[in-house]
């Protein structure tokens, strides 16, 4: 036997040390503090304004609004969290591994991920681990971090301390994090208010935030609250006849206090993300009146192209003299999905048209090849440019034959600007718009040829 066992070790002892070594540093990684996860400081409260003072959006840093305690969150809330998400939360040590192993069989008899194992500790390790830019893909490896910052935190932790982390730091959609944020957002008013109703609502938002979001998707979101009424009737947390709870009408807050110019508060955060935790107010040049005038003229004019197949719209205006920034908006719905309302239009490159022919004009009078009374010839013509060879027409179907240059820019002829951009060359009209600021034609001036003059290059709608 004792020769049996020196083989066996001469043969494995290599790896014998190795599974040792690991082991035994597994182990004692377990003791390394979770201060740095769960100590870090809430992101301020950081509100965006007009130039009058009004607040235009109030937002933190990541999303995140003050932590709130468990006492001050709505009992039947924490109960059905712990009854959909961890019936097990108070009997494991941060990682139960019945469900983990039943959840691993699942997928690989299915192919792909059907059930997850995740324990409340679990996702609170998720949460603060993407809070750090981690784990934000979903792997194997990401799940071994993330069980094992979960068995620390139950180390160190208590039950209490745990669900909180989870009520103040899990996505509800819509860049909200916390049922606090959440439940002002959502309902307007405080987490430890809501109702039966509410509660079971945004409990059951975290499980697919995107998939579940009310503003967009409030049918999914009314089905997932079924499997979290459903769950806290059978684990005694909600009586049996909870189930009246579907009929009744989700009411979601129509006013969403300090929601203007969203688009702009977007890039303003974004633009100060590293430091916002140090600013307490951002003042824009916004006037509220104009911007309310603009997103209510916007959206009538919408209704009047919508059988032209437009489906959204974006406006600026700007005060020629100072450049300040007075309405900003990026869209005409925030929240709708179809008309992808939270891309932002002033940003996105699109094709200007008619607008830069001004710059081609003036452009000629400066170099004093031309003056507004020159003469220019209305007639068709043929271009190649990079692109291939095109032949401009007006919008009017017609040729005028022989026109004054101020004649050509009034009525905005296509033939006469072209020619203008042929005489001073595609590179002087490129020169000129950089020199104006339109950043976004970055591509040769033989690629736009002058063609440039009639806006087939896309620029932003800020430029």
């Amino acid at each position: 036997m004792g020769a049996r066992l020196k083989g066996v070790w001469r043969r494995y002892r290599t790896a014998l040390c190795a599974a040792t070594i690991v082991f035994v540093v597994g182990g004692l990684s377990l003791a390394v503090p979770v201060s740095t996860f769960v100590d870090q400081p809430a992101a301020d409260q950081v509100r965006v304004t007009a130039r009058t003072g009004g607040v235009l959006r109030v937002v933190g840093g990541d999303g995140r609004t003050v932590p709130v305690s468990l006492d001050d969150v709505s009992q039947v809330a924490v109960k059905a969290l712990i009854a959909t998400e961890d019936r097990h939360f108070y009997a494991h040590r941060g990682v139960h591994l019945r469900s983990v192993v039943a959840a691993a069989v699942a997928n690989v008899r299915a192919r792909k991920i059907v059930r997850g194992g995740s324990t409340i500790t679990m996702q609170v390790a998720r949460a603060l681990r993407e809070r750090r830019g981690k784990g934000r893909t979903r792997s194997l490896k990401n799940k071994l971090a993330e069980a094992h910052l979960a068995l620390r935190l139950d180390l160190r932790l208590s039950k209490p301390q745990i669900l909180e982390l989870w009520l103040n730091n899990v996505s509800f959609g819509n860049r909200l994090y916390g049922i606090q944020t959440a439940s002002e957002f959502y309902f307007g008013k405080s987490a430890r208010d809501l109702t039966p109703l509410e509660a079971t609502f945004l409990i059951g938002l975290p499980k697919a935030p995107s998939l579940y979001n009310p503003i967009r998707n409030l049918p999914e979101a009314r089905s997932r609250q079924r499997v979290v009424l459903t769950a806290a009737v059978q684990a005694g947390a909600l009586p049996n006849d909870t189930g009246d709870l579907l009929s009744m009408p989700i009411r979601l807050a129509q006013t969403r206090a300090a929601f203007r110019a969203p688009h702009l508060a977007d890039q303003i955060v974004a633009a100060h993300r590293d430091t916002l935790h140090q600013i307490a107010e951002v003042r824009t040049t916004i006037a509220p009146w104009l911007q309310e005038r603009v997103e209510s003229l916007a959206t009538s004019q919408l209704k009047l192209l919508s059988d032209q197949g437009v489906s959204n719209l974006a406006a600026l205006v700007v005060d020629n003299r100072s450049g300040d920034i007075l309405a900003y908006l990026g869209s005409t719905d925030y929240w709708s999905e179809s008309a992808l309302g939270q891309n932002n239009g002033v940003e996105m490159l699109r094709q200007p048209g008619s607008t830069l022919k001004p710059f081609v004009y003036g452009r000629a009078i400066a170099d004093g090849a031309m003056t507004t009374s020159t003469i220019l010839a209305d007639l068709p013509i043929q271009v190649v440019e990079g692109g291939g060879a095109f032949s401009p027409n007006n919008y009017d179907g017609t040729f005028h034959g022989p026109t004054p240059m101020r004649v050509a820019l009034g009525s905005s002829f296509n033939v006469p600007a072209v020619q203008v951009a042929r005489t001073i060359g595609p590179r002087r009209v490129l020169s000129t718009l950089h020199d104006f600021g339109f950043r976004s034609l970055s591509r040769p001036s033989e690629h736009y040829g002058p063609g440039l003059a009639l806006g087939n290059g896309e620029v932003q709608l800020r430029e």
